[in-house]
C-alpha cells in the first residue's frame, strides 16, 4: 500500500491500520481505492458520506486529507478536528491515539482548532447521531416483530414430484394483515428452489388467519409489510437453514467490524430468525449502515419506517433510505416513493412520482402504491387514472395476489374519470371478494357508498 503519511511512522501506522483491516467493506474499499489512485475528489466524497454517519475510520481519513491538502485546502485545524472526532471511538489503537497527539503538536491556534472540533461534534458526535439517525433498538426476545403470527393454518400440499425427488425448500411472502387477521396484498418475496413450492404455498396462505396488531385502545388494527416463511421439510430430513459453521464464521467477521458480514447476520436473523430472537437484525444493519453498506441502510430505514425491531421513527427511516437511494439502491427508492405517496401534499406526491416513474421494473408492492396514487391523487398534475388502470393490468402478471385490492384500485380510477356506474360495479366485486375471504369490509363499504352517490372519497 502506498504510504500516505511521511512525517511520522506512528501516523503512518495508524492510517494503515485504519485502511487495511480485513474487515473493510466494499464501500469503504472503494473510497480507499480512489485514494490510492489519487482520485482524491471521489475519496473525499465517500469518506464524508460515511463520516457523517459516525464511521470513525472515515473521520480519521478526512483528518489526514486535511493535513495534506488532498482535494481540500490544507487545514491543520480541520485535520485536528476530524482526528479528535474519530478518537471518540471505543476501540482505538495506540498508533491512532498517538496520531492525534502528533497533529496536535503542529496546531498553532488551539482555540480555532477546538472550535472546528466543536462544530463537527455538534453534527456528528454519537449522542447527536443517536437523535438524528440511530434507531432505538428494542428487545425482540419472545416477540414477533418481523414475522406474522398465524392463528389458523391450512397446511400446503407437498408437491408430489418434489417429495419423490427429496427436494426441500421454502417460500417467503410479504403481506398486510387487516383488523380481522386476513392476509392482504400477498407478494412473493423469494422462494427456494425457484418456484417449486410457490403455487401450493400461495393457495394455502391466502386462507390463513393471522394475529392482528393491537391498537392503543385495545382494538385490532391493520398492519403492513409483515413476513412469513413456509418451510417444506421431508420427514427425518434436516431443515433448510444456515450451516452452523458458516454462521459462526460470519458472526466472527461481523464482530470484527466487517460490514458485509454484519449485513448477512442481520439478513439471516430477519429472514430465518436463526438465533430465535437473541439477535436483533437492526443492531447489525446499523453497524453495516454506518459504514456505508447501502442494502443495510435500506433494511434499517425500512425497519424505522414500519417500527420493526425498533421504535418507529419515519424521519430517521427516510434519512437512511435517502442515503441508500443516493447509492443507487432500488428498493430504497421504491420505499421512498411509497412513503411519499401516502403523504397528501402536492410536494410529496410529486416526489413519489419522481421516484416510482424512474424505476424500470417496479416490484408488485410499488406498482400497487403507484396505481393507488395515480387513481386517487387530488392534484390534477399527478392524477392519471388511465395509467393507473394500465399498471393494475400489469400487476396481474407479477408475483402478487389480491383481487380485492385490484378491484378497489380500478373502481377508484373509474370514479376519478367520472364513470361512477363502472366504479360501483368494480367496488361491489371487491366487496364480494372480501365477503368470501371474511376480510374487513369497512372501507370497502364506505367507498361504495360514495360511488353510489356519484362522488369520490379522495
Amino acid at each position: 500500500m502506498k504510504k500516505i503519511l511521511l512525517f511520522s511512522a506512528l501516523l503512518t501506522s495508524a492510517l494503515i491500520s485504519a485502511l487495511t483491516s480485513t474487515s473493510a467493506l466494499a464501500d469503504f474499499n472503494s473510497a480507499l481505492n480512489a485514494y490510492q489512485n489519487e482520485d482524491y475528489k471521489a475519496a473525499h466524497k465517500e469518506f464524508v458520506s460515511m463520516a457523517s454517519s459516525g464511521e470513525k475510520r472515515s473521520q480519521f481519513n478526512l483528518g489526514i486529507m486535511y493535513f495534506y491538502g488532498q482535494y481540500v485546502k490544507k487545514d491543520i485545524n480541520q485535520a485536528y478536528a476530524w482526528l479528535k472526532l474519530s478518537n471518540q471511538s471505543e476501540t482505538l489503537s495506540d498508533a491512532e491515539v498517538r496520531a492525534l497527539e502528533v497533529v496536535s503538536a503542529k496546531v498553532t491556534d488551539m482555540d480555532a482548532a477546538e472550535k472546528a472540533f466543536k462544530e463537527l461534534e455538534a453534527k456528528y458526535s454519537t449522542s447527536v447521531l443517536m437523535n438524528k439517525l440511530y434507531p432505538e433498538i428494542i428487545d425482540i426476545a419472545g416477540t414477533d416483530q418481523f414475522n406474522a403470527v398465524p392463528l389458523s393454518i391450512v397446511q400446503p400440499k407437498y408437491p408430489k414430484g418434489a417429495a419423490m425427488q427429496g427436494i426441500q425448500g421454502w417460500v417467503r411472502f410479504s403481506f398486510d394483515v387487516d383488523p380481522l387477521g386476513v392476509p392482504r396484498n400477498i407478494q412473493l418475496v423469494e422462494s427456494f428452489p425457484r418456484d417449486v413450492f410457490v403455487k401450493t404455498s400461495r393457495k394455502a396462505i391466502q386462507n390463513w388467519k393471522f394475529k392482528p396488531s393491537p391498537a392503543e385502545n385495545g382494538d385490532s388494527m391493520a398492519s403492513t409489510d409483515l413476513r412469513y416463511t413456509l418451510q417444506f421439510q421431508l420427514k427425518g430430513a434436516d431443515p433448510v437453514a444456515i450451516k452452523p459453521g458458516v454462521y459462526s464464521k460470519t458472526m466472527k467477521n461481523a464482530i470484527a467490524d466487517d460490514a458485509s458480514s454484519q449485513f448477512k447476520i442481520g439478513f439471516w436473523e430477519k429472514k430465518l430468525n436463526h438465533s430465535k430472537g437473541k439477535e436483533n437484525p437492526n443492531k447489525w444493519f446499523l453497524k453495516a449502515a454506518i459504514q456505508g453498506h447501502s442494502s443495510a441502510q435500506y433494511e434499517l430505514g425500512k425497519s424505522l419506517v414500519y417500527g420493526k425491531g425498533c421504535r418507529q421513527d419515519k424521519a430517521k427511516g427516510i434519512e437512511w433510505l435517502t442515503r441508500a437511494a443516493s447509492s443507487g439502491q432500488i428498493n430504497a427508492k421504491e420505499l421512498l416513493g411509497i412513503v411519499a405517496s401516502k403523504i397528501n401534499t402536492l410536494e410529496s406526491h410529486r416526489q413519489a412520482v419522481n421516484y416510482l416513474d424512474n424505476i424500470d421494473s417496479l416490484s408488485a408492492a410499488a406498482q400497487r402504491h403507484y396505481a393507488w396514487l395515480l387513481a386517487t391523487s387530488p392534484y390534477t398534475d399527478i392524477a392519471d387514472p388511465k395509467k393507473s388502470l394500465s399498471i393494475v393490468d400489469d400487476m396481474s402478471n407479477q408475483t402478487f395476489n389480491d383481487d380485492i385490492t385490484e378491484y378497489e384500485i380500478k373502481a377508484a380510477a373509474y370514479a376519478a374519470m367520472g364513470k361512477f356506474k363502472k366504479a360501483v360495479d368494480l367496488q361491489e366485486e371487491a366487496l364480494e371478494e372480501a365477503q368470501d375471504r371474511e376480510a374487513d369490509q369497512t372501507t370497502i363499504l364506505a367507498h361504495l357508498s360514495d360511488y353510489k352517490a356519484n362522488k369520490t372519497w379522495f
